[in-house]
């Protein structure tokens, strides 16, 4: 599992430690926003958390989650993205399916997304469909639509602006 933070204390850490941010956390992110969550139906393959509501987990009211995608040993290069437990980032919603995308780690640092190829649940893109086994690179910025889960890709450089900024 990747390591996550609440972007609130991200944004507490980028204002005290300014230029050390960067060397502590050199990573790019994937931002899960607050907004509509809905339950999954069975508790046996998920992870009782959820970063918009207090009730679960005891996380704050409207704090996004932020996931530092650092590459897993396991599986150099690629991170999944689901609700099943077993996956390196664990997004607990019902309309997001148990094993939905795989991230690839290009040679260059960038990030790209690819569905799987079962996946039927929504999956978009900056409001463009993805296609289930087909990668499309992440650009900084990049909104991403798992199911009804609203998730934002930063590179390093976009995560400082979006911290040091009022978003």
């Amino acid at each position: 599992m990747v390591p996550s933070y609440l972007l609130s204390l991200l944004k507490v850490q980028a204002l005290a430690m300014t230029d050390r941010f960067g060397e502590r956390y050199p990573y790019h992110w994937l931002i899960w926003e607050p907004g509509t969550w809905t339950a999954p139906a069975s508790a046996h393959d998920t992870v009782q958390a959820d970063p918009r509501n207090p009730s679960v987990g005891g996380v704050g009211r409207g704090d996004a989650l932020s996931f530092a995608l650092k590459p897993n040993p396991a599986r150099p290069g690629t991170l999944t993205v689901g609700r099943n437990h077993t996956n390196d980032i664990v997004v607990n919603d019902a309309t997001v399916s148990r094993q939905h995308a795989v991230l690839h780690h290009q040679l260059n640092g960038t990030w790209t997304i690819e569905v799987g190829k079962n996946v039927r649940a929504l999956s978009k893109l900056s409001e463009v469909d993805l296609r289930p086994g087909e990668p499309v690179a992440l650009k900084s910025g990049s909104q991403l639509r798992l199911g009804d889960v609203r998730l934002t890709y930063y590179d390093s450089a976009g995560m400082l602006i979006r911290l040091k900024g009022s978003r």
